[in-house]
């Protein structure tokens, strides 16, 4: 029996690549200062938000990611947890060797893809005001939510998976939107009704995306009837959790069908893991949203156009190309001072001061006079929730819609606001694309603009089969306007002139016959004394 075990645990540690060595030597620890630092380590990863005592292995196969679980012999490293969909597991650092030194030994082994350094992800909060007052009427008037209502409260059809601390999984306001037990990839089924909220912010987070609506008690979430999936990765009194959860709970999600993934969490830097993950997500056509990120005061993040220091400064996922990264306005419409900013990092603008929200019965962040369970909260980490909630109404309204159709309706229905820094496609750092326009993403009927024009777009209701676009002029137009038109979904698109409106000067409208029912993108152009002015697009949904 003894010669049994000696054999399977020498199988093991021959697949992995590892020598065997005699009694007489002394294996090499992962510190060891004989080993010089890969060169590249210092410029594809940056130290800041690094955790410093794990790593993150991926091994080839999964068979020679379990061996090394069941033999435990790699050098400098014990094991803490894997994945249940990839072959990536997390290690603890067992003597002080810094992450760069374990990554650098390690890669030696044949069993072994690649190791990565393992980054904090924290839940996008900051305090609270501490008084309670009934402001979500102002706030959901911002985002256009009421007229959208009249368009679309949602859809039990349309799955969210709530990437966060979990829920109250008994709330009065969430119970009848929930899909539970849910899924906990940070403590595993030992955590309480394997969900369960411990800080309050998963449960905030799912009641701005979907608190029943029209119930008679309690608040409102963006869509009144939507199942949302709680993915525990997040915890504790900080709120914290890691790329190895978030990458976790991606899949998880992924693997459950879910159409739309609410992250209201984020950090500094990235790995071809979490890209891979997201890629993946987006790829089965889901629609990523994720928080743009506080700071004190918010903090500005630009690409640099060199991938090697983006990947290391930017702040992700919501850098990252598949997600729609969301920032916080209060309710006049201004920019909230904690809300981090710039292009490569936001497409949109939603409220996220004083959000009225569910809370768990303990939760710690209450106001006078109020008490559990509701409570305001404040970050972008609710203001990503209005943003998801949105998604869910459209997706609701128009099933199938792909990622970048509803991206696009977001995106181009946005109320834009004016930057010093627009640039051609009329986003800028402070607002992206603008502020979120419920009305405008679910109805069928498109408008938006800039400091220069304003477009709207209808179907005639004499031609059936007739587009109108209007322009109004907010600075004088050299020649009229310009419409150029194109299909998403199909083959099919033009070139048009406008005319101006005889007895309203500046109004110019335009028309032109689609070639099929869809989604038509729809481009205004024009000049003012010689130069052209930002153009103006439009999504607007042909026969839907």
């Amino acid at each position: 029996m003894k010669l049994r075990v000696h054999l399977l645990i020498l199988m093991a540690v021959t697949a992995l690549g590892v020598t065997m060595l005699g009694s007489g030597a002394v294996a090499q620890q992962a510190g060891s200062p004989n080993i010089a630092i890969d060169s590249d380590l210092a410029i594809q990863y940056d130290t800041g938000g690094m955790i410093t005592d794990q790593v993150i292995i991926e091994f080839n196969t999964h068979a020679e990611q379990r061996a090394a679980q069941a033999s435990d012999i790699l050098p400098g490293v014990i094991f803490d947890r894997a994945m249940s969909s990839r072959p990536i597991a997390r290690y603890n650092i067992t003597d002080n060797s810094t992450p760069f030194e374990v990554i650098t030994h390690l890669r030696s082994f044949s069993s072994i893809a690649e190791v990565y350094p393992n980054y904090k992800r924290s839940a996008a909060r900051i305090p609270n005001d501490p008084y309670y007052q009934q402001l979500q009427a102002e706030e959901f008037q911002v985002a256009q939510l009421p007229t959208a209502w009249d368009i679309e409260t949602g859809s039990h059809s349309v799955l969210v998976g709530v990437i966060d601390t979990g829920v109250a999984t008994a709330h009065e306001d969430l119970i009848d939107n929930l899909v539970l037990p849910g899924i906990n990839v940070r403590e595993g089924d030992q955590w309480p009704n394997i969900v369960e909220d411990d800080s309050g912010h998963g449960t905030a987070v799912c009641g701005v995306i979907g608190a029943v609506g029209n119930n008679g008690i309690g608040c409102a979430g963006t869509a009144w009837t939507v199942k949302m999936l709680p993915i525990r990765a997040c915890g504790g009194q900080y709120l914290d959790c890691d790329l190895f959860d978030e990458v976790e709970a991606i899949d998880a999600a992924r693997l459950n069908d879910c159409d739309i993934i609410n992250l209201s969490i984020g950090g500094i830097g990235t790995i071809s893991v979490e890209e891979a993950a997201v890629t993946e997500a987006y790829n089965a056509g889901i629609v990523i949203f994720s928080a743009a990120g506080n700071a004190n005061p918010g903090r500005l993040y630009e690409a640099t156009g060199d991938p090697a220091i983006d990947r290391t400064s930017l702040y992700y996922p919501a850098a990252l190309p598949e997600v729609i990264g969301v920032g916080a306005i209060d309710n006049n419409g201004e920019k909230a001072d904690f809300s981090n900013y710039g292009e490569d990092i936001l497409s949109i603008m939603a409220p996220g001061v004083d959000i009225v929200t569910t809370v768990p019965d303990d939760e710690v962040y209450l106001y006078d006079g109020v008490g559990p369970p509701y409570g305001l909260a404040s970050g972008t980490s609710f203001s990503t929730p209005m943003a998801t909630g949105v998604a869910a109404l459209i997706l609701s309204h128009y099933p199938g819609l792909s990622p970048d159709d509803v991206r696009a309706r977001i995106e181009m229905t946005a109320i834009p606001m004016p930057g010093p820094d627009d640039d051609q496609n009329g986003i800028n750092d402070h607002f992206g694309y603008g502020i979120l326009n419920a009305a405008g993403a679910v109805g069928q009927t498109g408008s938006t603009g800039n400091n220069f024009m304003q477009v709207g777009v209808a179907q005639s209701p004499i031609f059936p089969g007739e587009v109108l676009v209007i322009v109004k002029a907010l600075v004088p137009m050299t020649s009229p306007p310009t419409i150029n038109w194109s299909m998403r979904d199909t083959s099919g698109g033009g070139i048009v002139p406008t005319s101006e409106v005889d007895t309203r000067p500046g109004l110019y409208i335009g028309r032109f016959n689609p070639t099929d029912t869809g989604n038509i993108s729809i481009t205004v152009t024009g000049m003012t004394d010689g130069a052209p002015l930002t153009p103006v697009t439009v999504l607007y949904l042909f026969g839907g």
